[in-house]
């Protein structure tokens, strides 16, 4: 059996399709059955940062995918508690149970951890990153990059809102392929220590998804620049009070897209092109594009 920490959000939803369609049986823990988007699996409804003895949710779980994102402000509140400590806990518990495969959800680009954890979802993945890589576990990580979800959560009734003029394209995956990946990834047992980057071979700018959505839609798209320099200065007001305010992390989150310039100033597509083409070798999945993503998940419909 295979555990699923995270299984009801935006990637984890899609993990769990994943490996039910692929026969295989889940558990998922939760924090709110209500919002499990398939059924088909066992579901726990708990906290995993509540947890401190793990030995009924480990019960008969041979390996574990963790898929953690602290998108919301609720869950930025207890980014620390919940997606490091409680993390590192699950963790030992699984080396105390031999329970060594995990394959675990990581960001795209991670930086250098220097030992300080701080309210900043890169940081707690690179730290946990770091542990999985002085253990001794069968671990693998997939590097996730933003979601094509990111662009059409910027349309809205025509309109395309843009964080700032001439961002550069970035690496995207639809979360479906980002769900089928996992699942194939956690039934291998040869790529330990490996950390996988995923995406489209194509990487999506968001004035290239206002155009993609002006052809899917037949409609032209307004698209709306909100200034960089604006973004970018109170994204950067806002770095001391996000060391002790959780809303002030969020609104930063949210913010960093005004830094994209800065994170990706390299030619993306060949990196992109060579990811998609490891996945591929890899797992046997084609990730779409942003094109294709669009015919297969219209805007009304869920993915």
């Amino acid at each position: 059996m295979i555990l699923v920490i995270g299984g009801s959000g935006h990637y984890g939803s899609e993990i769990v399709r994943a490996l039910i369609d692929a026969g295989k049986s889940v558990r998922v823990l939760t924090r709110d059955a209500s919002k499990m988007k398939y059924s088909g699996a066992e579901v726990r409804e708990g906290d995993l940062a509540n947890l401190n003895d793990f030995s009924e949710l480990l019960a008969d779980i041979d390996s574990v995918i963790i898929s953690l994102s602290a998108f919301k402000l609720s869950s930025m509140e207890r980014l620390i508690d919940t997606e490091y400590h409680a993390v590192i806990r699950l963790l030992r518990a699984c080396k105390e149970s031999g329970i060594n495969r995990v394959v675990y959800v990581s960001v795209y680009k991670v930086p250098v951890y220097k030992g300080k954890l701080q309210r900043d979802p890169n940081i707690v993945k690179a730290a946990v990153e770091q542990y999985l890589s002085d253990s001794a576990m069968n671990y693998t990580i997939l590097a996730a990059p933003a979601s094509m979800k990111t662009f059409t959560g910027m349309y809205v009734k025509g309109r395309m809102y843009i964080p700032g003029h001439k961002l550069p394209a970035i690496p995207c995956i639809a979360a479906s392929d980002m769900g089928a990946i996992a699942a194939a990834v956690i039934m291998r047992d040869d790529l330990s220590g490996r950390r996988l980057k995923i995406s489209a071979a194509e990487p999506c700018s968001f004035e290239g998804a206002a155009a993609n959505l002006a052809e899917w839609s037949k409609q032209p798209v307004k698209k709306i620049i909100i200034p960089r320099g604006l973004l970018q200065l109170i994204y950067g007001l806002l770095w001391p009070a996000a060391l002790f305010s959780s809303k002030a992390a969020y609104i930063r989150k949210v913010l960093q897209y005004s830094n994209l310039k800065k994170r990706f100033n390299y030619a993306v597509s060949t990196e992109t092109q060579s990811n998609a083409l490891e996945i591929k070798r890899i797992t046997g999945i084609k990730q779409m594009n942003f094109r294709e993503y669009l015919r297969r998940y219209p805007l009304n419909m869920p993915e």
